[in-house]
């Protein structure tokens, strides 16, 4: 009996990834799949933004706290660990771009198990600026860092808190059926969350996103091309908007630049909300020395993408 006792409570501290309080799904027809990629708008002044990201967790709480990545301060936490450390350069995430791992395209967290739920909290967690670089970049010097244009320099990332995660509060919760199939991007923004600090003399930097999202089954795309005399200067960036609902002003629902070799610019993901099948915009283009020129009314379709069935603008001169 006691080594019978023993033997369980081997089997119960067993390691996978989970830390104690901290769920680890379901099985059978009590869970659905969930895979996570990353985008981002364009970011004008660096080359490269790293990050390392080694896990994700998941509550049905907006409230819920957490203590650090190894011990959840509340209960109900679904907890997913890369199998190994993941590092994904933000600033080549524009212009329509989503991670992808050269596994054919696989998400960054992809196909995940998770409890049926509506869950109202997300955190994902990038490795220590701080600790010897474990990251899947070869000849990086930091596990976060940053290279900006024309600067050969490793300056580091930092990220406040990072024990607990970078949390997002979706704005609708992210709704896993049993055998559904969910599939989001989160979305950050380098230009606003990315902060140069220069302490003691030496130039670093600080990232303190307040992360976007988007649900992947419910959006489309548009693409096009500018044709101007200065593309490598003009700086010019490409916005979808539309009027909210209820008030009298415009929202801006994503933005992007062009290719500065080729002009070519895509909008995506741009998000088809409620059970709509398309959803219209009015896209605004304007730069440095640009006159300013507005398309209105485009209709988006649920389910396109630039590669598949975009709208396209065609030449705006």
């Amino acid at each position: 009996m006691l080594l019978f006792c023993a033997v369980i409570a081997a089997g119960c501290s067993s390691g996978s990834g989970q830390s104690a309080g901290v769920g680890t799904g379901g099985t059978g027809s009590s869970v659905g799949k969930v895979s996570i990629d990353i985008t981002d708008a364009p970011a004008m002044d660096y080359s490269h933004v790293y990050v390392t990201v080694i896990g994700v967790a998941f509550h049905t709480s907006k409230n819920a706290g957490f203590d650090s990545y190894s011990t959840a301060r509340s209960a109900g936490w679904q907890k997913k660990d890369l199998p190994a450390p993941k590092t994904v350069d933000l600033a080549q995430l524009a212009n329509g771009a989503m991670y992808a791992d050269g596994n054919a395209g696989a998400s960054l967290f992809d196909n995940l198990d998770l409890p049926v739920g509506n869950y109202q909290q997300i955190r994902i967690f990038l490795a220590s600026t701080e600790d010897i670089y474990t990251g899947s970049v070869p000849g990086l010097a930091y596990n976060n860092e940053v290279q900006l244009n024309g600067d050969s320099a490793h300056y580091p990332l930092r990220i406040p808190t990072a024990d607990e995660g970078i949390r997002l509060i979706p704005e609708t919760p992210v709704v896993v059926t049993a055998g559904g199939n969910v599939k989001i991007a989160l979305d950050f923004n380098l230009n606003n969350d990315v902060v140069e600090v220069t302490p003691n003399g030496t130039k670093e930097f600080i990232i303190k996103p307040r992360l976007g999202y988007f649900d992947m089954n419910s959006v489309g795309a548009v693409k096009g091309t500018v044709s101007f005399g200065n593309l490598s200067t003009s700086r010019i960036v490409i916005k979808a908007e539309q009027v909210a609902s209820g008030v009298n002003y415009r929202v801006v629902r994503r933005w992007t630049g062009v290719d500065r070799s080729t002009g070519k610019f895509n909008l995506y993901p741009l998000p088809v909300f409620g059970n709509a099948t398309t959803a219209t915009y009015d896209i605004l283009l304007r730069g440095r020395n640009v006159q300013t020129a507005i398309v209105k009314g485009v209709k988006v379709h649920k389910g396109t993408t630039p590669a598949n069935g975009a709208v396209d603008l065609g030449t705006i001169t």
